[in-house]
């Protein structure tokens, strides 16, 4: 019964708070006809199992790694993936930095596909749950990653630099700038994350049965 399920499944990640499962429902049913949408809380994500009535659905899934719900870029795989299928939509990354305030993922989809990204996700803020000024973007091969940082890149004319993941840590979070702290660009108190965790989930009422 459980495989019979995961056939006609999708799992879903990087849903932010804000969206409600009516929402992800209705974006999904672009695709095909579905019969469930459930959350469950991941930090200050959610993530979902979405299921159609048939498995018919599910094969466009295998060369599409994410959707826009309301501009914001959920990725997705069949429900069916194995760990390893799972990683490989993970394992080639690279951050495009500079980008501006306060923008979505379907902002920046004409440079998705000036770059050939498979998917792209804008990671928000711990503390304000505001998008930070750089984006991961996700490849299907190193090969295709390489290509993409050749290229030059700029949003609004404003040019916008290439950085490996493991850089992300000396961005700033509020400016993107490489070596900027951010305490220097917006100073404020550090919160502990349990806290701040709490005040995230009572602003967007996060949690389970919401629709």
């Amino acid at each position: 019964m459980k495989r019979n399920v995961e056939a006609k499944s999708l799992f879903v990640t990087d849903i932010p708070l804000f969206l409600t499962e009516t929402q992800v429902h209705s974006a999904f049913s672009r695709y095909g006809s579905v019969v469930r949408c459930k959350f469950s809380l991941r930090k200050h994500y959610y993530t979902a199992m979405v299921q159609f009535s048939t498995e018919d659905p599910i094969a466009q899934f295998d060369d599409m790694w994410a959707i826009l719900c309301l501009g914001n870029s959920l990725r997705v795989c069949p429900a069916q993936y194995s760990k390893a299928q799972r990683d490989v939509r993970r394992q080639y990354v690279a951050v495009l930095a500079g980008i501006p305030k306060n923008i979505k993922e379907a902002d920046l989809t004409d440079i998705a596909n000036q770059v050939s990204a498979k998917a792209i996700n804008i990671p928000l803020s711990f503390t304000s749950y505001k998008p930070k000024p750089y984006v991961y973007m996700n490849f299907f091969s190193q090969e295709t990653l390489d290509a993409a940082k050749e290229l030059t890149v700029s949003y609004r004319n404003r040019g916008l630099t290439w950085h490996s993941p493991d850089q992300v840590k000396n961005l700033c979070h509020v400016c993107g700038r490489l070596g900027c702290s951010p305490s220097h660009c917006s100073p404020r108190p550090t919160k502990k994350a349990s806290t701040q965790l709490d005040k995230l989930y009572s602003r967007f009422k996060a949690g389970p049965q919401r629709g």
